[in-house]
């Protein structure tokens, strides 16, 4: 059987992860075409992972390989455009989340495709095996009713370290130039996630900050939220947090009716009243590594096996709803870019 041939868009930061994943999947898929304008970082990649051929463009690219489906992986204001391209080709599509930079202009491009074309939204996060278990003790009714959850998404990367240098900005440099940081960039990944646990959710409020002369968008945002069932979740990510590392970290609890689950770090705990019922110690590294590599998996076995449009579509409205949760957040939190700060 011939390995499925992809040909991904972007060679920015994001792509050595997908790249990773591909290589992961063995000779079930091969990268065979890259393009971006950068022919720099394009000629990296491809020398580091063994892409056969580059483009400046995905146009470019499209006109002159054959492949059996495209991985769009540029930044998130050319999203829609490729995706189009792609399809117009007659190609599946897996798209790195957000689909678009707003709301709407996603909702407008998913209404816009034709009823036969196939895309994903590239959401890994849900997939970290951590997060799988949690799913599981909470579908199992490990904690009976839900009736309290707390997700907290915090780093110091913003806080200069000792050379004056913030950290987050040294790994992505991109992050200073978005004026949708933390929620579209990073909470997004969370929103999801816990939707992907409790269920569908309603926002009830929505603050945003930003404290970071670097950064045009927010570096801190708290949403509160309610189940279909009643239940409270709050969300808080914040990149200026004192006694945190330089990397992220998350924190989950969830307390229900029977039980509680807790994740603390690499401390993943099942317990009722004092009482622990299970404990996993979740290899964090390898389980973001793992997120990756399942998400591409999910789609490469779409294609593979000739999954049709309607299977397709459900994952990307399944995702437009927490993009939805999201944008309500920007506007109910009424934030907007602050202007350039005086040196």
């Amino acid at each position: 059987m011939q390995p499925l041939r992809i040909a991904l868009v972007g060679a920015g930061w994001v792509t050595e992860h997908h790249l990773r994943a591909y290589g992961e999947l063995g000779d079930r898929v091969e990268v065979t075409a890259l393009a971006d304008p950068d022919p720099t970082v394009r000629a990296d990649r491809a020398e580091r992972w063994g892409v056969p051929r580059t483009f400046a463009s995905d146009a470019e690219m499209l006109a002159a390989v054959e492949v059996d489906a495209v991985d769009v992986a540029n930044p998130r204001e050319h999203h829609a455009a490729s995706v189009e391209r792609a399809v117009a080709a007659g190609l599946p599509v897996l798209c790195q989340k957000p689909l678009a930079p707003t709301w709407e202009e996603a909702r407008a491009l998913v209404d816009r495709l034709p009823h036969d074309a196939r895309l994903m939204v590239h959401e890994n996060w849900r997939y970290r095996p951590h997060f799988a278990r949690i799913r599981e003790w909470v579908a199992e009714g490990r904690i009976g009713r839900l009736r309290q959850a707390t997700l907290l998404a915090r780093t110091s990367g913003f806080l200069p370290d000792e050379t004056g240098a913030l950290p987050a900005l040294t790994r992505q440099p991109m992050l200073a130039g978005l004026s949708r940081m933390l929620l579209m960039e990073v909470l997004i990944h969370h929103v999801d996630t816990v939707r992907s646990i409790v269920g569908e959710m309603e926002l009830l409020a929505a603050v945003l900050g930003n404290d970071t002369a670097e950064l045009q968008g927010e570096d801190r945002a708290t949403m509160l939220l309610r189940t279909n069932s009643g239940a409270a979740v709050t969300l808080i990510g914040d990149f200026r947090t004192h006694g945190q590392p330089g990397g992220l970290s998350d924190e989950l609890e969830l307390q229900g009716t029977d039980g509680a689950i807790r994740l603390e770090g690499d401390r993943l705990t099942l317990f009722r009243r004092d009482e622990t019922l299970a404990e996993d110690r979740p290899d964090l590294a390898a389980n973001y590594t793992a997120a990756y590599r399942d998400a591409i998996a999910a789609f490469v076995e779409a294609v593979a096996t000739g999954q049709g449009a309607d299977h397709f579509r459900a994952q990307v409205e399944d995702n437009l709803r927490s993009l939805a949760l999201v944008e309500q957040a920007y506007a109910m939190s009424g934030f907007h870019s602050p202007p350039p700060r005086a040196a």
